[in-house]
């Protein structure tokens, strides 16, 4: 709740027109990728981290293809944990066999891998309150340029498990 007050109070005033278009890619396979849309986990990080869900008008997790991630051209794109692709794999065009790079967060090199702390943040764990911290820093540094993230990190850790991360625990 701390940190969602937090996120909250730094993005109460931003406009509509300052939120990025965000996607997570879930999963994949060879020609497609699985979008979640509404009604997801995906949908609560992007718009409560300040972003806007730009496969919203789906319900649910899709698979859909590159033709229609085109047409939602995402200024940012996520890449979970429950798959092994990195944003190489789409710089590369390496993924699903697609062009990607017409895509405005290709284009502008938005493409993340969602840290792995605990457990994979996509899905509420016991690290959600980082999540959603990193999410708003992803879309909105400006709003989060005072806080360290990997000494707020550490300090979590050592709060809630009583272990001291390194710097190369956080790289990791």
């Amino acid at each position: 709740k701390e940190i969602e007050t937090l996120v909250a109070d730094r993005l109460k005033d931003i406009s509509e027109e300052d939120k990025p278009t965000a996607m997570i890619i879930h999963k994949y396979s060879e020609n497609t990728v699985s979008v979640p849309g509404s009604d997801t986990w995906a949908d609560y990080w992007i718009t409560a981290s300040g972003g806007i869900n730009a496969a919203a008008e789906i319900e649910g997790t899709k698979e859909t293809g590159i033709e229609q991630i085109y047409q939602w051209n995402p200024d940012k794109i996520f890449i979970t944990n429950f798959n092994d692709a990195l944003p190489e794999d789409i710089y590369n065009n390496t993924l699903c066999s697609a062009d990607w790079s017409n895509i405005e967060a290709v284009k502008n090199q938005q493409v993340r891998k969602i840290p792995l702390g605990m457990y994979r943040w996509y899905v509420t764990c016991s690290d959600s309150p980082m999540m959603l911290l990193w999410m708003a820093k992803q879309h909105h540094p400006d709003r989060f340029e005072d806080i360290d993230f990997n000494e707020t990190m550490k300090e979590f850790y050592k709060q809630f498990y009583d272990f001291d991360l390194t710097d190369a625990d956080i790289e990791s």
